[in-house]
């Protein structure tokens, strides 16, 4: 394991529960707006909708003054967005990657628990 890249805690810190978009995506913005090292967004589902594309131009934006951004979308509750967010980032340096790309829900299911779901 490389140490330099192991977060260090410190003390100070605060955490602030955020009630819905309203509150959670201009927070985001600014913090994409101030990182200097790197961004990992992990999410289950990303729409593209007016307040996502404030967040998509941040992401741009950061990716632009060098700073590494990694997106991780759940390929399943993502799916049908996946196309719409591979041309969004396209041409930029920004690593899109669905972690889960299953077809169905029933795809999780071994096969003798499909008999038990079809009768």
């Amino acid at each position: 394991m490389d140490r330099s890249r192991t977060p260090q805690l410190v003390e100070g810190n605060t955490a602030h529960l955020l009630q819905g978009g309203i509150e959670l995506f201009p927070r985001m913005i600014t913090a994409i707006d101030k990182a200097c090292f790197e961004i990992w967004v992990v999410t289950y589902i990303f729409n593209v909708d007016p307040a996502t594309t404030e967040i998509v131009a941040a992401l741009k934006r950061a990716a632009d003054r060098g700073v590494p951004v990694r997106i991780l979308v759940d390929g399943y509750g993502s799916r049908s967005m996946l196309p719409v967010l591979r041309r969004l980032f396209q041409g930029s340096t920004i690593a899109l990657e669905d972690s889960r790309p299953l077809p169905s829900w029933s795809t999780w299911l071994q096969p003798q628990q499909l008999g038990t779901w079809q009768q």
